[in-house]
């Protein structure tokens, strides 16, 4: 399952026997943003895995394979709104055509360097989205999650 996944990053908290069951996944082509990003979710969620991965390609393969297999999807997802390849908005459609069993239990956090309101409103406009945050990711911006 992982091993064939083109994740590269992975961290296992040990102490959660169950490494599904609070899954989470940052989709970010920015290095620095994504180690900031890694490091602030381990210290300030209860995840059992955090995959890293930097293209929304990869996700949309990792996902694919999930679904395929029968399993949920991360409970939750940072995506970065502005990716190199495909743009975090083709992610967000594309995810939308994932099955709702898959979907059910899924957060999606967007990320952004944008502050425009303009930028808030289309992304909120996905009703899969459940947060829009401004970078860096702060532990402000992890509560309640």
């Amino acid at each position: 399952m992982i091993a064939d996944s083109p994740v590269k990053n992975t961290f296992i908290n040990k102490q959660n026997n169950n490494k599904y069951s609070d899954l989470a996944m940052i989709i970010e082509n920015s290095w620095l943003d994504q180690f900031v990003a890694e490091k602030l979710i381990k210290k300030n969620l209860p995840v059992g895995e955090l995959l890293s991965v930097h293209s929304t390609g990869e996700a949309l393969t990792y996902l694919c394979s999930r679904e395929r297999d029968g399993l949920c999807f991360p409970k939750l997802i940072f995506l970065n709104i502005y990716m190199a390849e495909t743009s975090g908005y083709e992610f967000l459609d594309r995810f939308a055509t994932f099955s709702a069993r898959a979907r059910e239990n899924c957060k999606l956090v967007v990320m952004t360097s944008s502050v425009s309101k303009k930028e808030r409103e289309k992304v909120q406009s996905y009703c899969c989205v459940q947060r829009f945050v401004v970078k860096p990711l702060s532990s402000e911006n992890l509560k309640g999650l």
